[in-house]
């Protein structure tokens, strides 16, 4: 697999750069290699844009080679249980810490608002004190 996985991309890298843009990966999405590959891993390409994320591993909006590859090889086999409850997991972790810091940086603004309106009610009043003398 993984020769004929660095064949292709070397195929459709046709600037020659060593990445793969999204334009190439959608070339790629052409070629019947990729599709009969896709295929023995029953997976669908409907959706070009999630599976290209999904394999831009550092997020540089473009695939090297090894992310293509490693990405591809990532993708075969079906999800085990484990799997998906550890997904799960992750992801119920991240809800509970940005809901903590939602609640966090509101109560961190409402106190910056209230110190806030605190000042500007002591200049206010200091103001108008000053004019009364004068």
């Amino acid at each position: 697999y993984i020769n004929q996985l660095t064949e292709l991309f070397n195929d459709v890298d046709a600037d020659g750069s060593g990445d793969m843009t999204f334009d190439e990966f959608e070339e790629l999405l052409q070629d019947d290699r990729l599709e009969k590959y896709c295929a023995s891993l029953d997976l669908t390409i409907d959706d070009a844009w999630a599976l290209f994320k999904l394999l831009d591993s550092d997020g540089s909006g473009a695939i090297g080679v090894d992310e293509f590859v490693s990405g591809c090889l990532r993708l075969k086999g079906a999800a085990r249980s484990v799997d998906l409850a550890l997904n799960g997991y992750q992801l119920r972790w991240i809800i509970d810490r940005f809901e903590k810091f939602m609640v966090y940086t509101d109560n961190q603004f409402n106190d910056l608002r209230a110190a806030t309106e605190a000042g500007a009610d002591r200049i206010l009043k200091s103001c108008t004190a000053s004019q009364r003398a004068s």
